[in-house]
């Protein structure tokens, strides 16, 4: 599994605004990212604080949806709201979310880690493991050289606290 089919991650939340629509408005997109850190604060049970590291990953092409302004406020976007409600948010975009839930776009939220669950394992929501990097297997030697064999990188993303993660479908 990866970061998109993960089975235990939860369900997408279907009705957020469409943000590339040129009507849609500032408090729309707002609400809608505020909504998806409201899941996470529900399932954590008030362990995700506003002020955690956290990663907002949206589909290549929707930074300009983050560049709409505050129609109370002109000098206010998305993006500088969230800076100031969120101060340690990051926003990444990546074109593998571009039409990833049947069609739609994705949008995820991660609070990237909890340092108050009690666990020893380091508090990550997710994590890239790479256990091997290179590793020779063997060689033979026959009679016009050697057949050599080896592995190459060994590596996974596992979802450790699906309960960190919210995902949102943004209508294509």
């Amino acid at each position: 599994y990866g970061l998109l089919n993960d089975p235990s991650l939860p369900a997408y939340k279907t009705n957020l605004s469409d943000w590339l629509d040129p009507t849609t408005t500032f408090a729309q997109i707002l609400a809608d990212i505020e909504g998806l850190f409201s899941d996470i604060e529900i399932r954590s049970g008030g362990r995700a604080k506003e002020g955690d590291n956290m990663t907002l990953t949206i589909p290549t092409g929707y930074r300009a949806a983050l560049s709409k302004t505050n129609p109370d406020n002109q000098n206010e976007t998305v993006r500088s709201r969230l800076n100031s409600e969120f101060p340690n948010m990051r926003v990444i975009s990546s074109s593998e979310f571009k039409g990833a839930n049947a069609g739609d776009d994705a949008v995820y939220l991660i609070v990237d880690k909890t340092e108050n669950d009690g666990s020893t394992d380091g508090g990550e929501a997710i994590i890239q493991v790479v256990p091997v990097k290179y590793m020779m297997l063997g060689s033979e030697q026959q009679i016009k050289g050697y057949v050599e064999d080896a592995t190459n990188a060994l590596a996974g993303v596992f979802v450790k606290r699906p309960w960190l993660v919210a995902r949102g479908s943004i209508p294509a």
